[in-house]
């Protein structure tokens, strides 16, 4: 194994190349002790690697990186991808109850509390990720792209009796040129009938159209007569 800073490995690659392939070991004890001290050295000059719990055989080491930036850049991926799979689920990355219509993506009044007056909006801000996309084509029969979701809630008491619940809400399509990423739902839930104070448990549920995939979000709120912050 020949491990050295970039100025120095790019020369001298093909002479390592050539002394490895002049090399025949046909001790299966030299192979076993190579193999064990190479494991050593990566452990020892490398940030840790997630492998499985099993023996690492040698032509599975990975290959040595140039230089210490690119060893960071590549432990950096290996935990982003680590990740990847359920960032692509369809959920929730970020929801929270607000005082006010959000104005935009990532722009709201985040409510300090999950307090409600008797009467008081119930908003909740979602950012849903994992989404996938529906195809449109406009005039010139150029493609475009739809966004949609639907929603149901429930609200519950303590003991998990339902008391009310809607299905099948629409959330406005979007359509759009591009396969946007920041997307936001303001769900509003409108006290006609005030609440009497208490507990309660809100389950929201958002579906994904053009997927067919759904993921429920559930908040405790408590509704109370007394004057609450923001």
């Amino acid at each position: 194994m020949f491990v050295t800073s970039s100025n120095i490995y790019e020369p001298f690659l093909p002479v390592g190349e050539y002394i490895i392939n002049s090399l025949d070991i046909n001790s299966t004890a030299v192979t076993q002790a190579l193999e064990k001290k190479s494991i050593e050295n990566i452990e020892s000059e490398l940030p840790i690697i997630p492998t499985e719990n099993r023996t690492m055989l040698f032509d599975e080491i990975p290959s040595i990186p140039k230089d210490n930036t690119t060893i960071q850049r590549q432990h950096s991926e290996i935990s982003d991808n680590s990740t990847g799979n359920a960032s692509q689920t369809f959920r929730s990355a970020y929801d929270t109850f607000v005082s006010s219509d959000p104005l935009g993506f990532g722009v709201y009044d985040k409510k300090i509390s999950n307090s409600f007056r008797p009467g008081e909006d119930l908003i909740l801000y979602i950012e849903p990720t994992g989404f996938e996309y529906g195809t449109v084509s406009d005039e010139g029969n150029k493609t475009l792209y739809t966004i949609e979701f639907s929603a149901d809630f429930a609200i519950s008491d303590i003991e998990g009796n339902v008391l009310t619940e809607q299905l099948g809400l629409p959330v406005s399509e979007i359509i759009t040129h591009h396969q946007n990423k920041e997307v936001f739902i303001p769900f509003t839930i409108t006290q006609t009938t005030p609440f009497p104070p208490g507990n309660y448990f809100i389950n929201y549920t958002i579906h994904d159209i053009n997927s067919g995939k759904s993921f429920d979000i559930v908040k405790e709120i408590v509704i109370s007569d007394q004057t609450q912050l923001a």
